[in-house]
């Protein structure tokens, strides 16, 4: 060992003299105390592994104790980790005899919680051994600031690495760093991205705003902001970054950290609610939003031209108030919670027009904490409803003028039918018959067309409501069938086939069930000069009804001149009849029509095809529900009995035009019937006052008093009641009938009427 290199302390305790030094350290008192209890720093000397001196002795300011080392192994205190670090601190000393620099390590208090320490080492000569002087400095607060800034640092790289968003730190041109979320999307490694110009993933669009941006930042002009621009990817595909900059210190330089995300679902989506925004605001119903307490939050400009006011003038308030209504909510409360729905017609008070009717559709939306806002959709229905009163009215007008028309066509028909037929009775020779039957069809013709007008006009102006009733639908539909015998050729065959899995008895409209069987049945047979006609029944099963409904299917097919595919489309509406007549086939073209309107209106649905076998199926099915109840009887003014009528049956007949009064008074005495007739309802009941008759034939419009109000009268006379009543009425539809009978009327004949009819009616009422 040099003995330059070492301090001799041993010379100075030989001379029993200590020098100024240690004479300051060792003076109790005064300020060398005051600086060691304040210092962070103490000396110590080592010999091999023992301290053999330590000042200050009580080294409170290192380890936060106050406990002696000296005569103490280092192992003792020393932190066990770094038991070997400080060895080899020690033995470079020893070894080279030369200084050594700053080694941390770290000491246990007397609790075994470390404490750091950063020391010093100086070769020197103590009791004549090798020692090591330690300066040694307590860096335990130091420390823990490191250990949390590498803890921060740890949390931000984690942070960074897996954030969703790219994340990279500039410097000028050059990318210091870049996150793996930054450098996936650019299609750079981590490495190669940093080789790159920072500027190489913008869209060339973009480029001079980037480098302005940057440009900005780097001259320290810029202030946090959040910017858009576009980016490319690895794909070359272009998606928008919303970018967030910030200054930081990047291994101690200055730098830009940028933080990019990809706002391009974002930006999609509110375009999309932009888009839905305009067209809520621009569509033409108004629509109204609130919040849970009912407050307006959205007026579309639908909604500031409905009411009249302006989106800024109702926000936040109440949608009862600004509707004039302020109980509106509550009334629809109980709805709105059961259905999370409502609509309704709204009559609403408006200032200065009046009031206006809307059609209202109120839709409950709950958000995600189960707060109930509204959406309403309202729409000015006043002119629509003015629309549809007048429609009303119009039908109203036309079907009366129809009702008129039919009633003033059937007068002279009747007389002209019914003197046809008389005179074919009593007149001989075939050039006469055949004129007379001649002039009976084309009467008959015109009768036609006035009904079905009538019928048509009826249904287009929802006058016909429809009867439900018990039907035997096996003899409703064998009833109708049979009345054609009489009239088709024999080169036709008819036939009739009813599944067993169809139910015999219905609940339905009897009338209308058989006028539209008839209908299609007389369109088949005008058509069919040989061949069949065939009358099938069973269910469409693919037909939806509701539960406990029979979708029973009734087609009526024929080997008929058929329909061609083209034509079938409109074979069912009013006035088509040349696209099926034949040469010499004459009619309305309203039947079918009538037939579409009256399944339609018992929620049915009719076709019309073609039959595999030449000819055409026309064919409807109706949603039936089955009955339990005795069936109501097929009309029995229809059937026809073998008894006659009883000679000198005394008849009083009321009918105001005098042609048709002579033609039923001839046909009556035709019969043998005593007739006494009178011109209109006041003269047939006061001619009751002083006449009882077996029946009376009352037409029911008649002027000076109807038949309907003279039937009432009659019916409510004790001593006349019994006497019945046979109603002359010109129009035929169930809803005529109704009325007939309401009034109290015990039988119908609708003119004109054949002998036969009348004789039916006069041998059934004969019968009460």
């Amino acid at each position: 060992m040099s003995q330059d290199n070492n301090l001799d302390l041993n010379r100075l305790q030989n001379t029993d003299l200590k020098p100024a030094v240690q004479v300051w350290l060792e003076s109790p008192g005064g300020e060398q105390q005051y600086f060691f209890d304040n210092s962070i720093t103490c000396t110590a000397i080592i010999q091999e592994k023992i301290v053999v001196y330590c000042y200050p002795e009580l080294i409170t300011n290192l380890s936060g104790m106050a406990k002696n080392y000296i005569n103490k192994n280092y192992e003792e205190f020393v932190y066990p980790e770094d038991i070997k670090k400080v060895d080899q601190f020690l033995y470079f000393i020893y070894q080279n005899n030369s200084p050594k620099d700053l080694l941390r390590f770290r000491i246990c208090d007397w609790e075994g919680n470390p404490a750091w320490v950063e020391i010093t080492g100086q070769p020197i000569i103590y009791h004549g051994k090798p020692s090591a002087l330690i300066v040694a400095t307590s860096i335990t607060n130091n420390m823990r600031k490191i250990q949390f800034l590498k803890d921060l640092t740890e949390i931000y790289r984690n942070f960074a690495e897996q954030s969703p968003d790219g994340i990279v730190v500039r410097q000028g041109n050059r990318i210091l760093y870049a996150n793996s979320r930054a450098a996936e999307r650019s299609g750079f490694s981590r490495e190669e991205i940093r080789q790159v110009d920072a500027f190489a993933g913008v869209a060339e669009d973009d480029v001079n705003t980037a480098r302005e941006i940057a440009a900005k930042w780097d001259t320290g002009q810029a202030t946090p902001s959040l910017v858009e621009l576009r980016m490319v990817d690895a794909d070359g595909e272009v998606f928008t970054c919303e970018v967030a900059s910030s200054f930081i210190n990047y291994h101690g330089e200055p730098a830009v950290q940028h933080t990019l995300r990809d706002i391009s679902y974002r930006k999609k989506i509110q375009k999309e609610l932009q888009l839905q925004a305009n067209l809520l605001s621009n569509v033409n119903d108004c629509i109204v939003v609130t919040d849970s307490d009912y407050q307006i939050i959205f007026w579309n400009q639908g909604a500031e031209r409905l009411l009249g006011r302006k989106e800024d003038e109702v926000i936040g308030q109440k949608l009862g108030t600004v509707l004039n209504e302020d109980s509106f909510v509550d009334q629809i409360k109980n709805d709105l919670l059961m259905n999370g729905h409502w609509e309704g017609q709204r009559e609403i008070k408006m200032t200065p027009e009046g009031c206006k009717t809307l059609q209202l559709s109120v839709t409950t939306i709950n958000d995600d904490c189960d707060n109930t806002s509204l959406v309403l959709i309202a729409r000015d229905i006043t002119e629509l409803l003015e629309s549809q009163r007048r429609e009303r009215e119009a039908n109203q007008a036309k079907s009366e003028f129809l009702a008129r028309l039919s009633h003033e066509m059937r007068t002279p028909l009747v007389g002209i039918v019914g003197y046809c037929e008389l005179l074919r009775s009593v007149s001989e020779g075939p050039p006469n018959q055949e004129g007379l039957a001649t002039m009976e069809y084309c009467a008959r013709q015109l009768l036609d067309l006035a009904n079905n007008m009538l019928d048509l006009s009826k249904i287009e102006a929802r006058q016909v409501e429809i009867k439900l009733e018990s039907v035997d639908l096996y003899n409703l539909i064998n009833y109708t069938v049979n009345s054609f015998y009489p009239n088709i050729s024999a080169n036709v065959e008819l036939s009739v086939h009813i599944s067993s899995s169809v139910p015999r008895n219905v609940i339905g409209d009897n009338a209308k069930i058989k006028q539209i069987i008839a209908n299609l049945l007389s369109n088949a047979f005008k058509f069919t000069r040989r061949g069949y006609v065939k009358v099938k029944v069973d269910l469409a099963n693919s037909f939806k009804v509701s539960e406990g409904m029979y979708p029973i299917r009734i087609a009526i097919i024929d080997t008929g001149i058929g329909i061609k595919e083209t034509d079938r489309i409109k074979i069912f509406e009013p006035f088509v009849h040349d696209v099926i007549a034949a040469d010499g086939e004459d009619g309305t073209g309203l039947g079918l029509a009538i037939c579409r309107q009256l399944v339609e209106l018992m929620g049915g649905s009719i076709w019309c095809k073609a039959n595999p076998e030449g000819g055409s199926e026309f064919g409807f099915v109706l949603p039936l529900k089955a009955s339990a109840a005795p069936p109501a009887p097929v009309e029995s003014g229809q059937a026809i009995t073998n008894m006659p009528v009883p000679d000198g049956l005394e008849v009083l007949l009321a009918e105001d035009i005098s042609v048709n009064r002579k033609l039923i008074t001839l046909m009556l005495e035709k019969l043998g019937c005593e007739v006494v007739a009178v011109s209109n309802g006041e003269q047939c009941v006061n001619m009751l006052d002083e006449y009882k008759p077996d029946i009376i034939l009352m037409d029911m419009q008649m002027p000076v008093m109807d038949g309907y109000s003279a039937t009432r009268i009659i019916k409510g006379r004790s001593s006349l009641a019994a006497i019945p009543v046979i109603a002359l009425t010109a129009y035929a539809m169930t809803e005529d009938v109704d009325k007939c009978q309401e009034a109290g009327c015990d039988y119908y004949l609708s003119k004109p009427f054949t002998n036969e009819q009348l004789a039916s009616a006069l041998k059934q009422c004969s019968n009460v």
